[in-house]
């Protein structure tokens, strides 16, 4: 089993807040990239060989940009090169300005099940501070033409910690995602990442920095709200209704192997790493001679541990004893153990017979918890 990353780095504008490869103003360069990417599927299609790809996930950037032909000629070039599973899931993120009914019902045709609509609030004063290109009433109006459309699996995003983004809002937002009976919600605290338009107007004093006090509180509320409404938080920042989890996002949690196609793609597979270079223009040039620019790494024992540390800690199910005993020994596991014996008496986390998991309160916790378990490469 293994999945497919499909980069699509074109945006129309760029999100203040957005530290993922993207591109504005190059849409005349869509052909190119389409008849590149095309071509480094059918590169590397030994690659995973004997592997049924069980989800395919088309991310950016704004996938939702380019036509519905485009989407299909590089879904059909996935089919051409690789055992793609019946039942596969088959993601695409898109932007809420872009969704229409003839292009839900032209995705659905061509074996679309899944979209992920980046509505991130339905408040406008918190997608202007956001920078983003649709309102509140496109927000709505995009979930709702993607259900009548004929999708039964969609997910929504969800920012919160917006300076000016009061509770009272946020709860019409999750009150409004329960009676759309959304299936799936991803929730994120509002990150300050270097080099972004939001870094430097807040650098300015253009904008005010999000209280971190203020998020952990939203967190809690959320976490609360969604989990009362029959939605299972099975991963720190996801949401499912029974039957919607994102198989594509937990197959990342549980290192089960993927590649990732486009400029600043990512691939894993057993213990190595591919990027893709983040150019587009770099990108489209070395197509024709097949000479993609990548950069690997190969992780020693130490690097799988603190990934796996992570990762699984975020997850509902938490780290699992016999995973870390493969991993933990000597002093370190003395340490590590003190740790936990610590993290327990705080009330962030549950020590079962089997496993480790994080508590409600734990959840706000995860990196700190996570950083004073992680080896250094001299630790074993």
């Amino acid at each position: 089993m293994a999945g497919i990353y499909i980069h699509i780095p074109f945006c129309l504008t760029a999100c203040d807040y957005c530290d993922f490869y993207s591109v504005t103003n190059k849409t005349h360069l869509l052909p190119d990239f389409v008849r590149a990417i095309c071509a480094e599927i059918k590169h590397r299609n030994r690659e995973l060989s004997g592997e049924i790809i069980n989800t395919i996930y088309f991310g950016g950037g704004t996938p939702s940009m380019i036509s519905p032909g485009q989407l299909e000629e590089i879904l059909l070039s996935v089919f051409r090169c690789y055992t793609v599973s019946p039942e596969a899931e088959i993601t695409i993120e898109a932007n809420p300005d872009d969704i229409s009914d003839s292009w839900c019902e032209a995705l659905i045709a061509m074996g679309f099940n899944r979209i992920s609509i980046g509505t991130q609030s339905f408040s406008d004063g918190a997608l202007k501070f956001l920078n983003r290109r649709h309102n509140a009433s496109r927000a709505r109006e995009a979930i709702r033409i993607s259900a009548n459309a004929g999708f039964q699996n969609i997910s929504a995003d969800l920012i919160y910690g917006i300076p000016g983004y009061t509770d009272g809002l946020l709860y019409n937002d999750l009150i409004f995602f329960v009676n759309s009976e959304v299936q799936h919600i991803s929730v994120y605290a509002l990150t300050v990442e270097h080099n972004t338009p939001l870094h430097r107007k807040i650098s300015r004093g253009q904008k005010q920095c999000p209280d971190e006090d203020v998020q952990s509180g939203q967190y809690l509320i959320i976490h609360d709200f969604l989990e009362s409404n029959g939605y299972d938080g099975y991963e720190i920042s996801n949401f499912a209704l029974p039957g919607f989890r994102s198989r594509h996002n937990s197959a990342y949690w549980e290192a089960i192997p993927y590649l990732g196609f486009g400029p600043a793609a990512h691939s894993f597979h057993f213990n190595e790493r591919r990027y893709n270079a983040p150019s587009l223009v770099d990108y489209i040039r070395r197509a024709d001679s097949l000479t993609f620019r990548t950069l690997s790494e190969k992780l020693s024992l130490t690097d799988m541990y603190n990934e796996y540390v992570m990762t699984a800690l975020r997850t509902k199910s938490g780290l699992k004893r016999s995973r870390l005993k493969q991993f933990l020994t000597g002093t370190f596991e003395i340490k590590a153990n003190q740790a936990l014996r610590k993290f327990e008496q705080a009330g962030w986390i549950q020590l079962q017979p089997e496993s480790i998991c994080l508590t409600r309160e734990g959840k706000l916790f995860a990196d700190r918890i996570s950083r004073e378990l992680f080896l250094e490469n001299d630790s074993q």
